[in-house]
């Protein structure tokens, strides 16, 4: 739509020769009415943030995109308080400058304010009001009572379609009657706006699978396990003392898995026992038991460790013990690496004298314990049982952890899961006519997700 906007009251002939060099040279016209000048003017693009801004006629929301739909925020400052009664917001592809005769104005295209509203809640818009007769798709008219307005004002202007050109400036003039738009022009002046191309970013999630072992596997400070921490052991992981007919050896691994598949994962571990050059095999504990000093038993017991303690209750060093292993009542202690807790409710602890043993929820391959010989530090749970040991087994091919097991080792819905560090804590027992030698087997895990 173009508009020409009447500034010159009277124009004859010679009034019409002065306004050609008014245009040409600047200077002032007799007959003009000078407004004026709103100062300050800034015009934000919005995307909307109350109930009223919601598009819900299939036009994208857009701040400046092109043809979105948006929300134009005007804030300026009036020169005066001179009581005004009509505000015209006008939307041209060039500036307005009636001063210098500058009235036509060409609308921005594909620009449709006709479904345009008045925010609600702000103070500036009270007792103003759409003129939605006179108002067009480049024109919005309010209209109120005469009233002064703020020294600064807000207004703002919902669900304006913006032009459809691309990274294009346009220009929004305001005006301020006295008497309607045929009344008394109070004040008026300009600002710029612009569409911009929208940027899109388009990013990748593929299916993921981390997995690690090793025998330590590191926490990083954000608390998750860092397999770029995963190390071994150079010609095998140790057991902690000689095989022993009157004492349980035991050594222990970590390993870390993560995917995102919708399923999650699922880990076996493969392997045969441990024997002397593929002789003299310990006996795999095919059925789930308790440590049995004296026998042939070769078998593993895994926690998650996901969150894994930095110091226990009673303040002591990261290095735990777990001293259930054996008999009662002198079990012999398996150590943990890095104090870990499995689960909920329950954490490894020191032994901290020699009559207080202190349990941990076991996972898979093992049963859920409580406490042992006189409870917790904390005084809960004082009953204790001595006789409740957590348990072990080996079979190849075992699934022995899941990304949806439980500190119980119980399973649950599949699903996707952040990383999970696991212990597998290996015993050996043997009797004592177990001939001499060096033992050993290569165990092999194997993380497999379901996508």
């Amino acid at each position: 739509m173009i508009r020409q906007r009447g500034l010159v009251r009277t124009i004859n002939g010679l009034g019409a020769a002065l306004l050609l060099m008014g245009l040409t040279a600047g200077i002032f016209l007799p007959g003009r009415a000078l407004a004026a000048a709103i100062s300050g003017i800034s015009l934000t693009l919005g995307t909307g943030t109350i109930t009223s801004d919601v598009n819900t006629d299939g036009i994208p929301d857009g701040g400046s995109m092109p043809g979105g739909s948006a929300n134009y925020q005007f804030k300026f400052a009036v020169p005066n308080s001179t009581s005004v009664d009509t505000i015209v917001f006008e939307f041209c592809k060039k500036e307005l400058i009636p001063s210098a005769g500058i009235t036509t104005c060409d609308a921005p295209t594909g620009m449709n304010a006709n479904n345009a509203n008045l925010a609600l809640g702000n103070d500036d818009t009270t007792g103003w009001t759409i003129d939605t007769v006179n108002s067009t798709a480049n024109e919005v008219i309010v209209s109120g009572s005469s009233t002064a307005l703020p020294s600064t004002s807000t207004f703002r202007l919902d669900s304006i379609v913006n032009t459809t050109d691309v990274n294009t400036t346009f220009y929004a003039y305001i005006a301020a009657y006295s008497g309607g738009t045929t009344g008394t022009l109070v004040y008026d002046g300009s600002t710029a706006a612009s569409t911009s191309d929208a940027i899109e970013l388009i990013g990748t999630m593929p299916e993921s699978l981390v997995f690690c072992t090793g025998h330590t596997v590191d926490i990083n400070g954000s608390g998750v396990p860092d397999c770029t921490t995963a190390q071994n052991v150079a010609g095998g992981i140790p057991f902690n003392q000689l095989f022993d007919p009157n004492q349980t050896a035991w050594a222990y691994s970590q390993m870390a898995a993560a995917t995102n598949a919708g399923s999650g994962y699922a880990i076996t571990v493969s392997g045969p026992t441990m024997s002397s050059g593929g002789s003299n095999p310990i006996t795999a504990m095919n059925t789930t038991d308790i440590s049995r000093p004296g026998t042939s038993q070769f078998g593993m017991n895994l926690i998650d460790d996901s969150t894994p303690t930095t110091k226990e209750p009673d303040n002591s060093t990261a290095i735990a013990s777990d001293p259930t292993i054996g008999q009662s009542p002198a079990p012999n202690p398996i150590t943990y690496y890095n104090g870990d807790s499995a689960g909920t409710g329950a954490a490894i602890n020191p032994v901290s004298d020699g009559t207080n043993y202190y349990g941990i929820q076991q996972g898979k391959n093992g049963t859920q314990t409580t406490s042992y010989n006189g409870g917790w530090p904390d005084g809960t749970d004082n009953t204790g049982d001595p006789n409740n040991y957590p348990t072990y087994s080996f079979k190849t091919g075992d699934i022995v952890a899941a990304s949806d097991w439980g500190a119980s080792g119980q399973t649950g819905t599949s699903q996707p899961s952040n990383t999970q560090r696991y212990t597998s804590t290996y015993i050996v027992n043997v009797p004592g006519n177990q001939p001499a030698g060096t033992y050993a087997t290569t165990l092999t895990y194997i993380c497999t997700p379901t996508f």
